[in-house]
């Protein structure tokens, strides 16, 4: 017999969490606690596109690596499996968003395992650097070199390489061979978005729950989503519509989701994904997408995929989700062992939430914890079967003028609890809560707090005893 669902509503923050305090170091994220639950990985606003890690809490920060040259910017980040990092990072305005994956992560350094540089040589703006040791790496793959000079420094394309020397291009005066110091790491660039302005968003399609626990029936896979322009706004095949999937840890990607087949004849409505999730429960993938009720024809979704037809996909859509309504336009989704929980992306919002019946049995939608007017879910945290009892945390924002931002945690998927309203309504420009993590191995759990337009990092210790049944 499945529980009761129940909604709960504290007035005080202080009887789910401990005090709040912002730390201002202009941190991006964070995007990610690994699975040491030490290490934080987010970025430095004035390094938008360069990786950034923590282990003490939220205080110190290390800059490490980062994968191309330009105005690009971290927008989430992935653990695999087997230990390394997949980056999605969000293009300038008219390219796609680019997903990179580490070579022997190192959550310390920030950085892939490094070699040490011994030469540097540049010739017909050609650059060649050798490593003191043969170093596996390959034409394409992007290299990040600190330590040899500012002509040699950076992100870089590798263009050929000889067991311990690579080049890449470089538009400067020659350089003779002479002896050199420094560091090189490489990560590969694994996955290109579909067109300008579209990305993989890590509050809804490229996060830790897109990756398939260790004790699921297919481990390590992973699923992640674009979002970004509508089919109306973009060439409607160059418009956010695929979703993929990797069997072997980020390497290779197959698409496993097109919004164009799946709605075909609707390529002038505001049509893009949303979000993407594994259910390990269930065996399933389910992605859902939008926009509903703008008179253009668009509509929401939520379909699914059960894990034995992912070769060759189909997929089903849940009955009733087809619609204009916004009660089932969703951002993300969350599996839980008694439902699925769906962040708002129009009224009522707040959470909803599908009920199981059953192995692959849904019940009705029902809106489980509603908060408020124009509040749409913009991230969630679970620690992905590392930390079993610990609470599944959701942030919320707006996109304009509206009420306080909120973080809501459960535990079991039925009983919520606002653990903070912020005092304050949302400014135009200012998102609010987002990019919530933890709890980590202090206890801490943390958020990107944006509610004026000058973002921080909150952080407060969470309280279990105040969340339990």
């Amino acid at each position: 017999m499945m529980a009761t669902v129940r909604t709960t509503t504290l007035a005080t923050p202080a009887a789910q969490i401990g005090a709040v305090s912002t730390i201002a170091t202009g941190m991006g994220g964070p995007f990610a606690l690994l699975s040491d639950l030490t290490t934080l990985v987010g970025n430095v606003n004035s390094n938008k596109h360069r990786l950034a890690t923590c282990q003490d809490g939220g205080t110190t920060w290390t800059q490490g690596a980062y994968f191309i040259n330009g105005n690009y910017s971290i927008n989430g980040v992935i653990e695999t499996l087997d230990a390394e990092l997949l980056v999605s990072l969000k293009g300038p305005s008219g390219s796609p968003g680019l997903v990179f994956r580490s070579k022997g992560w190192n959550p310390t350094t920030a950085r892939g395992a490094t070699i040490s540089v011994t030469s540097k040589a540049l010739a017909s703006n050609v650059a060649t650097l050798t490593t003191s040791v043969a170093h596996g790496f390959s034409v394409g793959q992007y290299v990040y070199v600190t330590g040899v000079d500012a002509t040699f420094n950076g992100s870089s394309v590798i263009t050929a390489v000889t067991s311990t020397s690579f080049s890449f291009a470089k538009t400067a005066s020659n350089v003779s061979l002479t002896g050199a110091a420094g560091l090189v790491d490489v990560w590969s660039l694994v996955l290109t978005c579909s067109g300008a302005d579209s990305w993989c968003d890590g509050r809804w399609g490229f996060n830790q729950r897109s990756v398939a626990p260790s004790w699921s029936r297919r481990p390590g896979e992973i699923f992640i989503c674009e979002y970004g322009k509508h089919t109306n706004e973009i060439t409607p095949d160059q418009a956010a519509i695929r979703a993929w999937r990797s069997t072997d840890h980020g390497r290779t990607w197959t698409v496993i989701f097109n919004l164009r087949t799946q709605l075909s004849g609707l390529d002038a409505a505001t049509l893009h994904m949303h979000g993407v999730t594994y259910d390990p429960y269930d065996d399933r993938v389910l992605v859902v997408h939008g926009d509903g009720g703008q008179g253009d024809g668009g509509k929401c979704g939520i379909l699914w995929c059960n894990g034995e037809s992912l070769d060759a996909p189909a997929w089903t859509v849940i009955p009733g989700s087809a619609t204009t309504s916004g009660f089932w336009q969703t951002t993300t989704l969350v599996p839980m062992e008694t439902g699925i929980l769906l962040m708002g992306d129009g009224g009522p919002y707040g959470v909803n939430r599908l009920a199981r019946r059953g192995y692959r049995r849904y019940g009705p939608l029902q809106a489980t914890a509603p908060i408020g007017n124009a509040i749409i879910g913009s991230g969630v945290w679970r620690n992905n079967g590392w930390d079993p009892g610990a609470p599944v945390l959701l942030s919320y924002i707006a996109t304009a003028n509206s009420g306080p931002p909120s973080l809501l945690l459960t535990v079991d998927g039925e009983t919520f609890i606002e653990a903070v309203r912020d005092a304050s309504s949302i400014s135009n420009g200012a998102p609010g809560y987002t990019s919530p993590v933890g709890p980590d191995i202090l206890g801490n759990i943390y958020w990107s707090t944006n509610i004026s337009g000058s973002g921080s990092l909150a952080v407060a210790q969470y309280i279990p005893s105040a969340v339990a049944i």
